[in-house]
């Protein structure tokens, strides 16, 4: 096996990405936070309105429908913001995930918790490839699998030819561990095809997850 080396030049553009979409999450939250408050603000006007709507002269109650007209549009403004946040930070999320892949943080909790549930099989990731966005996906798996109470090794072959995509090994596809089948409909669902093969110099109670370089449709 032919094994060389690569010095890095370049930053990933997910590095840049990364704490632009952090920033855009934060402002969302705080909008949301804002709706809330205007929301409640509403609720004395609302009351004082229905208390002295039988009592007011139309002075009153002109100075009532102001107020109210005025939050009402303080209200829609934010709420206007909090949806192009909203489109801003799935934008960014969506190329994101196509310069990086990664586990979702969406769908990592639940994925845990299932696999934590399953009999446990040794897994072994295989990262083959010299590009800095397969070796965190690799990394990032092998931390998903530790959470899951799973024993986990990571392994780096560099490959001088490129190889794409990713696959799951395992001793037979007939009989493969029960984490196998969860951990292929898993990366199906993030978008990341990743076909299953045989290998017979695997233990029966093995998986093996090889990832490559990012395909072009990743």
């Amino acid at each position: 096996m032919m094994i060389a080396f690569l010095l890095v030049t370049s930053v990933p553009t997910s590095v840049w990405l990364l704490p632009h979409n952090a920033k855009l999450k934060q402002e969302l939250a705080t909008k949301t936070s804002r709706i809330t408050e205007l929301e409640i603000e509403l609720v004395p006007f609302k009351s004082f309105a229905v208390a002295e709507f039988g009592k007011a002269d139309t002075k009153t109650l002109a100075k009532v429908v102001e107020l109210l007209t005025n939050h009402a549009t303080q209200l829609k403004t934010v709420t206007d913001r909090l949806l192009q946040a909203e489109a801003s930070v799935a934008k960014t999320e969506s190329a994101l995930n196509k310069l990086q892949r990664r586990v979702p943080p969406e769908s990592r909790v639940a994925l845990v918790a299932l696999l934590s549930t399953l009999p446990k099989a040794r897994i072994e990731v295989l990262c083959r490839s010299f590009t800095a966005e397969a070796e965190d996906f690799a990394k990032d798996l092998r931390r998903m699998f530790e959470e899951s109470k799973f024993e986990v090794t990571l392994k780096m072959e560099h490959y001088v030819q490129p190889i794409y995509g990713q696959w799951i090994e395992v001793h037979s596809l007939t009989n493969a561990p029960a984490c196998a089948l969860v951990i292929q409909q898993a990366f199906n669902n993030w978008g990341y095809p990743l076909p299953g093969r045989e290998v017979g110099e695997l233990a029966t109670n093995s998986v093996r997850i090889l990832i490559n370089d990012r395909a072009s449709q990743n």
